[in-house]
Order: C-alpha cells, then sequence, then structure tokens
C-alpha cells in the first residue's frame, strides 16, 4: 500500500546508516499521470482506476518516492524499479538526493514503454535478466562479488535482447545518481 511503502521508507531512514548499502526493489504496476506526465508507483490497493485523480491519489507520485529514498543515509543504494515506464524517474532527481559516493537506478523499461510480464511464463524480463546476471553472467571479481555497475550494465543490455525475442519493446535504463561512478558489491554469483 501507498502508506506501507511510505512508513517502510520512512522506518528504513531511522536505522540504515551511512557505511550501509540500500537496496530498493519494487515490482508493481507504474504509469505517467495524465495530468503532470511524472511517474507514478502504483500500489496494490488501488481501489480505482476509473479516474486520473483516483489514481494520482492512491499512487506514490516520483517526488514523493525520491524524498522518501533521499532520507536513508546509505551512501551506496541501487533502486531497482521493475515497473512500466520507470525511465520516468529522472537521473536528475535521483541526483539531488546528493549522497557521497553514488546511487544508481536501474529501471525495466523507458519512459514511454511497457515492461513485458512474463519472459519465461515465471519472471517478467527484468527479473529473468537480474536472475542471469545473479548466476554469473554479470561481470564479477574472482571471488565472485558483483558490484552495482556490472549488475546494470548487464541487465540493461541483456532487457532489449530478452524483449525482442519475444516480440516485444523494452528498453531498460541503468542511471546513476552521480557523475562520478563510484560502484560498490551488490551480490555474489549464486550458484
Amino acid at each position: 500500500t501507498k502508506d506501507g511503502i511510505l512508513a517502510a521508507l520512512a522506518q528504513m531512514a531511522e536505522t540504515v546508516q551511512p557505511d550501509d548499502t540500500f537496496l530498493f526493489y519494487a515490482a508493481t504496476h507504474g504509469v505517467r499521470s495524465q495530468g503532470t506526465g511524472r511517474f507514478l508507483l502504483v500500489p496494490q490497493d488501488l481501489a480505482s482506476i476509473a479516474s486520473w485523480s483516483a489514481i494520482d491519489a492512491a499512487a506514490i507520485d516520483e517526488s514523493t518516492l525520491v524524498a522518501a529514498l533521499a532520507r536513508i543515509p546509505a551512501r551506496d543504494a541501487l533502486l531497482v524499479l521493475d515497473t512500466c515506464y520507470a525511465g520516468e524517474v529522472s537521473a536528475e532527481n535521483l541526483a539531488n538526493i546528493g549522497h557521497e559516493t553514488g546511487r544508481y537506478l536501474l529501471a525495466a523499461a523507458q519512459p514511454d514503454q511497457e515492461a513485458l510480464d512474463s519472459f519465461d511464463n515465471k519472471n517478467g524480463v527484468l527479473v529473468y535478466a537480474l536472475r542471469e546476471a545473479l548466476q554469473g553472467r554479470a561481470a564479477h571479481d574472482d571471488s565472485g562479488t558483483i558490484t552495482a555497475l556490472s549488475l546494470g550494465e548487464y541487465v540493461s543490455h541483456r532487457v532489449g535482447e530478452l524483449a525482442r525475442k519475444k516480440g516485444g519493446t523494452q528498453d531498460a535504463m541503468f542511471q546513476a545518481a552521480q557523475r562520478q561512478l563510484e560502484s560498490f558489491p551488490v551480490a555474489k554469483v549464486m550458484p
């Protein structure tokens, strides 16, 4: 729910420390507001899609989401939005967060694209590509450590390939909130 998501982010703002790595993953519906054109994260409890005013009231707009994330003090963060139109969340807006090393955004689709719901009748295209990356297809060091940068580069490239295999058009976006790309570990290669 909108309240649940914002409450969880508020709690994270109180418990996450600057040296922690923060991962935010949202898989839900995303739309572009008809009134403003801004990205809206649509929670599962949206009561009515009958009007844009109802959607605007129940959804989390981009500014509210970014503001909630900005209160989380972790210097390193990877934000994964597995929704339609997720690329509408701007790198400029993320840059306003202003943390030291960086925040990365991995968006499932471009601002004008829908995200394919299923690639293998189990997972969407973004999740399928993430799974491949974590199984060792993303660049990793000798100990199997995958960084945010290598994960994002692999997944953003792979999503388009997978979508075209299904006859669709979906291109993930990978953006850094800072110009200086300082990566950080996010995972170990899984068996």
